[in-house]
């Protein structure tokens, strides 16, 4: 086989412009560095060598309005946190797939968001009066006020507090959170609107991924 190309040094890479860097740039993504990161995750998932450990997986209904409002980024990112789960249940570990709809206050004339990408984070710790991580501009102070968000903070906070303690996020005044085992089945909703992806969309991202797979030799299963 070829051999590969010989990798610049550090030095080489800190003497170098910045215009030089930018023209070199591949976009984002995971820097596969051969010892953190040692190949495609892809690859690494769809062969079952990630970690066999319970996970709790989700995503937001308004992903994308911080992202140039495509709904389709909200559609690929519900598919991809499907697919996480599977991928763990596959190895005989637990997995629970949600699907945050709650959507968070915000001070009048500013843009709503919705439940943007980040919106949870701050549901998910108990922790109302936080500063908001970007993209998500939701008010503190609204929310802190608001007996509907400081119930969504208790009952998300609490899921996540317990599968920390035991692997499963279910528990004495909780709505039941089923474990994932079915990919046709919608995931739980955190919130009070039932926006949820149709299976069929999500099922339509499998065949473009397929390829993906195929063009980095990754075993499809």
């Amino acid at each position: 086989p070829a051999e590969s190309p010989r990798l610049p040094t550090l030095a080489e890479l800190r003497a170098r412009s910045t215009e030089e860097v930018v023209k070199t740039l591949r976009g984002s993504g995971l820097i596969i560095d051969g010892w953190i990161v040692p190949e495609d995750l892809s690859i690494t998932f769809a062969s079952g060598r990630q970690n066999p450990v319970d996970v709790i997986a989700g995503s937001n209904k308004d992903e994308h309005t911080s992202m140039g409002g495509n709904v389709a980024l909200r559609d690929t990112m519900a598919w991809a946190m499907r697919l996480f789960a599977e991928r763990q249940t596959a190895l005989g570990t637990r997995a629970y797939w949600y699907f945050f709809t709650h959507e968070p206050p915000v001070e009048p004339g500013t843009r709503d968001l919705k439940a943007t990408h980040a919106a949870e984070l701050v549901y998910a710790f108990n922790n109302l009066w936080a500063p908001r991580v970007i993209p998500d501009i939701s008010s503190p102070r609204l929310a802190l006020a608001s007996a509907k968000d400081r119930a969504m903070a208790e009952q998300m906070s609490s899921y996540w507090v317990n599968f920390a303690r035991t692997g499963d996020p279910n528990g004495a005044g909780l709505p039941t959170w089923p474990r994932f085992s079915d990919r046709n089945a919608p995931p739980h909703v955190l919130g009070e609107i039932a926006d949820v992806p149709a299976t069929e969309t999500l099922n339509a991202y499998d065949e473009p991924y397929a390829k993906i797979l195929a063009a980095l030799g990754a075993p499809r299963n």
